[in-house]
Formats: C-alpha cells, sequence, structure tokens
C-alpha cells in the first residue's frame, strides 16, 4: 500500500516517565526521543459506588527532557531526596517520606520508581522491616 507510513516505535518505563523512542522509519527521519509523564485526572460527574469521584490516568508531556546522563535527577527524585535529607536522612518510614512529599494513593508507584532509581543511583538504601520500608541516605554518594 502506497502512504502507509513504516515505523517502529519503542515505548519505555524511565523512572516515573514513558520515554517514547522512534526506533525504523521506512521514509523520512525517526523524531527525537521524547518524555510523558502519568497524571491522573477526575472525571467530572462521574463517581463510583462509595461516592468519590472517579479518576484516570492519562500521558502528558514530560516538564524535563531526554538525557543520556543516567545520573541526573528526574523531580521527583529530587523531591524525594529533599524530604529524606529534611527528616533527618535516617531510617526514615516510607510512609512518612510519602506524606512529606504529598504523594497519594494513586501516585504511589510514581514514587516506588523513583525510589528504586535512586537506589539504582546510590543515592539512597532501603531497609525492610516487617511490611514497613525504610530509606537512608548515601552520605558519601559522589555527585
Amino acid at each position: 500500500m502506497d502512504g502507509v507510513g513504516y515505523t517502529m516505535t519503542l515505548v519505555k518505563r524511565e523512572d516515573e516517565s514513558i520515554r517514547v523512542h522512534s526506533d525504523k522509519m521506512k521514509r523520512g527521519q525517526g523524531f527525537a526521543d521524547f518524555l510523558l509523564d502519568f497524571e491522573t485526572v477526575t472525571l467530572p460527574g462521574l463517581f463510583d459506588e462509595m461516592g468519590e469521584p472517579m479518576t484516570t490516568g492519562v500521558l502528558v508531556p514530560s516538564s524535563r527532557s531526554v538525557q543520556t546522563n543516567g545520573n541526573l535527577l528526574t523531580r521527583l527524585q529530587q523531591t524525594f531526596l529533599e524530604h529524606l535529607e529534611k527528616l533527618g536522612g535516617v531510617h526514615v518510614s516510607r510512609s512518612e517520606l510519602m506524606a512529606a512529599c504529598k504523594i497519594d494513593k494513586d501516585h504511589q508507584s510514581g514514587f516506588s520508581h523513583a525510589a528504586l532509581a535512586l537506589i539504582d543511583k546510590g543515592y539512597i538504601t532501603e531497609m525492610k522491616q516487617g511490611k514497613q520500608k525504610f530509606y537512608s541516605l548515601v552520605r558519601n554518594h559522589a555527585e
């Protein structure tokens, strides 16, 4: 079929964002990588069985750009570290840190991805006691 665009686009989770990458194009140039963030929106006039407003997730353009430096921090990762420092930086509970960062139940997965990325980058450690998680700053982290 003539006029059909042959393209392969890869979509991949990157920290708390989604990276969209133009992998292959039959005609023309591929587009530059870009990031999308999850955002929760309330559906006007719709309520669940408990009378709470219904919400859904949408993807919106990210406020950060695609970087090749893996040590750059996202806005959520920076907020995570700032509040962890303010709360003493040692043995801070997940629930206390989520409250300080103003993370609601709809955004817990983004918080979890930010925590995992910070652990992978060597900024924090995580300790589990029963079902509770605690975070501590790595004080000698090389920036």
